[in-house]
């Protein structure tokens, strides 16, 4: 009869400890937690790609903007260099990193240097600009190369 008794004493230990939930949150934190930072992360660099993107796709546009309407201004001559310092000065948001590559190509047949572009051709600014993700590198994807295009008729 001892023996009955005792066999139900550890059925009745062994439900207890089945239905003792302590240390569970735990293991669910230690479980979830990585995934939310992961999660955090990727969510983080994709905002990060969104903006490298859209202001290298601004400073293009107003890059080419600037060298279509003012090609032909007599007061303001505008070389190759001055147009890249403009579109460098336009870039706002690419946050640290590379210098981007900036290219401009004047309209066919035209010479930078000289003020009197050909009207009616076509301006072309192109932004290059690698971006390195924080979450991307973990599964070996190195720097990402975002561009920014924009051409312009000149006026």
């Amino acid at each position: 009869m001892r023996k009955g008794f005792e066999m139900i004493h550890r059925m009745q230990k062994y439900f207890q400890m089945r239905r003792d939930e302590r240390g569970s949150a735990s293991i669910e934190f230690v479980i979830t937690f990585p995934v939310v930072i992961l999660a955090t992360l990727i969510i983080f660099d994709i905002g990060r790609a969104t903006q490298m993107m859209s202001s290298l796709s601004s400073a293009a546009n107003d890059t080419a903007r600037y060298a279509s309407a003012h090609a032909t201004d007599n007061l303001i001559p505008k070389t190759e260099a001055e147009i890249i310092a403009f579109a460098k000065s336009r870039l706002v948001g690419v946050g640290p990193g590379p210098d981007p590559v900036i290219t401009f190509t004047p309209p066919a047949g035209a010479d930078v240097a000289d003020p009197d572009f050909v009207s009616g051709g076509e301006v072309s600014v192109r932004i290059t600009r690698d971006l390195a993700f924080f979450t991307f590198g973990f599964v070996g994807l190195g720097p990402q190369e975002f561009v920014g295009r924009a051409d312009m008729i000149v006026l």
